[in-house]
């Protein structure tokens, strides 16, 4: 019934080739595109440029596909592997007027989607100043744009049970509002934790 279903609402509303391609693609193959690496100080572990990676990261942030999240969160999942450490994660937060028109934070989507259900924490990094979109910027612009864009208003005693603190974004291009977001929390993490960056592709 279910698959009856799926085949008529794509016969009156045909996927477009983003979505037929997050559709088409199994979670094995996607595991086949875990290429990790590293910008500066920020990790990353997928390439923006395959064409399944940047469909699902589209699909994900802009159209909010159950099926987009769940393959992103195959490369998390690979990620957390053999990790030992007691982990947290803090999503990139959202604007606020981007937050009421999206309804949705695409990074907490991927978390979200994870089986293991990662440990996160969500509210206590916000961005109160809304930004300009950084893919219209150059890099001294994204810099400028997103100086002060984020304010922690969690305490430290919250971090004090994890030995690492993951920040979390889906895509990395500069490195600006990661390093933003970075500044803004590494003041208030308890002397023995750990802070690590980490988009999901660059």
């Amino acid at each position: 019934m279910h698959q009856l279903l799926t085949a008529l609402i794509n016969a009156l509303f045909p996927p477009t080739p983003e979505h037929r391609l997050v559709l088409e693609t199994k979670p094995a193959a996607m595991r086949a595109l875990y290429h990790p690496g590293r910008l500066q100080n920020i990790e990353f572990i997928s390439r923006y440029t395959e064409p399944v990676i940047r469909a699902a990261i589209t699909e994900n942030k802009f159209h909010r596909r159950a099926e987009a999240s769940a393959l992103l969160s195959v490369l998390l999942e690979q990620w957390l592997e053999n990790k030992t450490e007691k982990l947290v994660f803090i999503p990139i937060p959202l604007g606020v007027n981007r937050m009421r028109e999206r309804g949705y934070n695409q990074v907490e989507r991927i978390l979200n989607a994870a089986h293991s259900r990662p440990h996160t924490l969500r509210n206590q990094l916000t961005r109160p100043r809304e930004t300009e979109p950084q893919t219209e910027l150059n890099r001294t612009a994204r810099l400028q744009n997103m100086h002060g864009a984020f304010v922690w208003t969690g305490t430290t005693a919250e971090l004090a049970d994890y030995d690492t603190v993951v920040l979390l974004d889906d895509v990395v291009t500069t490195g600006a509002t990661m390093e933003a977001a970075r500044a803004a929390l590494a003041p208030h993490l308890p002397p023995t934790t750990k802070l690590r960056c980490l988009a999901i592709a660059h």
